[in-house]
């Protein structure tokens, strides 16, 4: 992927496990933590673009199934954001639901960055490897649909875009839904996210 000196060079996000986080909660054996990526300089670390000025939020989700018996299975069409916390309502999303918004509801779909458009990654890239990079970065370190054994775990980002702007939000609620197979159990996570804290 490197080709010469001039080609854009991103280091990849190293997380941690999910007790390191002050966002986290624990049920039934099963952790979740998130870390909402509100530092313009850090985005431009990672995914080579300031991707708030796009009025995009990068979350850094942390999953680990601490149980010894039972599976979970985590799916990306099962979490989700809400501006709206007095009035929740959660949306299904796929990879082809790009910048989709229920202004009605106050939902906010995920991005799927499969589907990213060049125009959001382009910024200020000088070549077309540069974007090919940025690309590259953003999609390697998304979070997938997860079924997690016993004692496993997995992490990678989320993208949320807002049309009306991220500035323009006071606090939002991220929400994550895990099911047990063996139980038939569904495990709901909500967690307050307010943008405009480092």
């Amino acid at each position: 992927m490197v080709n010469g000196c001039t080609t854009l060079e991103l280091a990849p996000y190293v997380g941690h496990s999910a007790d390191k986080y002050k966002t986290s909660q624990t049920k039934n054996g099963l952790a979740v933590a998130i870390q909402p990526m509100n530092d313009p300089d850090d985005s431009v670390k990672y995914f080579g673009i300031d991707l708030l000025s796009k009025n995009t939020l990068p979350i850094y989700l942390v999953t680990e199934n601490n149980s010894s018996s039972y599976s979970y299975i985590i799916r990306k069409e099962s979490i989700s954001m809400s501006a709206n916390p007095k009035n929740k309502e959660y949306t299904n999303f796929t990879d082809e639901h790009v910048f989709d918004n229920d202004s009605t509801s106050g939902v906010v779909s995920i991005v799927g960055a499969v589907a990213l458009s060049p125009i959001l990654l382009i910024g200020g890239a000088k070549s077309s490897s540069d974007i090919s990079v940025k690309k590259h970065s953003i999609r390697s370190q998304e979070y997938q649909t997860q079924a997690l054994s016993p004692m496993e775990k997995s992490a990678g980002f989320l993208y949320f875009h807002f049309p009306g702007g991220i500035e323009t939000l006071n606090n939002l609620t991220f929400h994550l839904e895990a099911y047990n197979p063996l139980d038939s159990e569904q495990l709901s996570f909500d967690f307050d996210i307010y943008p405009g804290q480092h």
